[in-house]
């Protein structure tokens, strides 16, 4: 990588960790919506980004040209499969009005109505979009979802509103159920928490979701066996990194939500609303492991499904160090995201993305 390229996203970064910090110290009680303000900033510069510096395989580069008269309609599904038909029904109309620029952009913006509705859906708790912010801005998995896996992005933030939703509850019964079967739709790998939402107020549901998720990785493993379009993923060379990654990350999980237990109240000292939206988190969190059934023969299988999981584990840490009754919870939490983010942004594999 050279450093040039890393060098790019230096004062990018600074201005938004400056911004961020500005935030902490001056905001006071509307450090939430300022939050908001900011992570909506950060969408409408992403779409401003010189696609021509970015990798043409990048996810949102890609995603763009599958909305313009570069990609015919016929190849959509022959390269992507089925998880790109959402490209497909809507070619006819973008590929005739859009080119590869004024795309990029509307893609980016579509991030926008996700990010209010869960600042909506967020502001009960105060401060908890405040710290979700940190983590969108500077942590690896929750940048990338911003500015590089666009369909896993949107559902990852989907899944996050869905669960505010189902637990306090928010909206008409039928909207969230909706919105559950949208999940899919947006990325198949969302699937199986989609089944997770509609259980996630049952009694018994750490132990339903818990053995469901783990019988859809078996399911999963021994069914993308048989099918040939992934069998590159299957024989992939880098397979041993792939591995530590995929093991790294499901004990990265462990460690957050470990880190959350620790440092909010006792269950007893919050609300109802509280209480429900923390047991739904922990029960999405607590089959993580069972995506070391990919370890072996397909982790970068795995790792399609860890950014889900560590979006619910940063959602987790923020609304119960936003509940804490430890005052230096929230600062330690928003400084080490923003200093955190000094490592992130310049990471060859984020810095190719950072280009303006």
């Amino acid at each position: 990588m050279p450093y040039s390229v890393q060098t790019n996203a230096i004062f990018p970064y600074l201005f938004f960790a400056i911004s961020y910090l500005a935030i902490l110290v001056f905001a006071g009680k509307r450090r939430d919506p300022c939050a908001c303000v900011l992570v909506m900033s950060f969408c409408l510069v992403l779409g401003l980004r010189d696609t021509k510096r970015m990798s043409e395989y990048a996810d949102p580069v890609w995603s763009s040209a599958l909305l313009t008269n570069q990609v015919s309609s016929d190849q959509i599904l022959s390269v992507g499969g089925i998880d790109y038909l959402p490209f497909y029904l809507v070619h006819g109309i973008t590929s005739r009005v859009l080119n590869h620029a004024s795309a990029f952009l509307i893609l980016n913006l579509l991030y926008l109505p996700w990010i209010y509705l869960l600042y909506r859906l967020s502001v009960f708790i105060k401060g908890m979009f405040f710290l979700m912010a940190g983590w969108l801005l500077f942590v690896n998995s929750g940048i990338l979802l911003l500015a590089n896996f666009f369909r896993q992005g949107q559902a990852a933030l989907l899944l996050l509103i869905l669960i505010l939703a189902f637990s306090l509850p928010a909206g008409k019964r039928w909207v969230r159920f909706v919105g559950a079967l949208a999940l899919p739709a947006l990325h198949l790998s969302a699937l199986p928490f989609a089944g997770g939402l509609l259980i996630s107020q049952r009694r018994r549901f750490y132990l339903w979701f818990g053995a469901f998720f783990a019988l859809f990785c078996v399911a999963a493993y021994l069914l993308l066996q048989r099918l040939g379009v992934y069998a590159l993923y299957m024989n992939d060379p880098n397979q041993q990194s792939f591995k530590r990654d995929l093991v790294v990350k499901v004990v990265g999980v462990y460690i957050v939500l470990l880190c959350g237990l620790w440092v909010r109240c006792e269950p007893f000292l919050q609300s109802e609303k509280n209480r429900r939206i923390q047991r739904a988190m922990i029960g999405f969190l607590l089959p993580a492991a069972g995506l070391l059934v990919f370890a072996n023969t397909a982790p970068e299988i795995g790792t399609r499904f860890i950014y889900y999981f560590h979006a619910v584990a940063f959602a987790f840490l923020a609304s119960a160090v936003a509940t804490s009754t430890k005052s230096w919870a929230t600062p330690a939490c928003a400084v080490g995201f923003c200093l955190f983010g000094a490592i992130t942004w310049t990471y060859p594999t984020v810095a190719v993305l950072l280009v303006w």
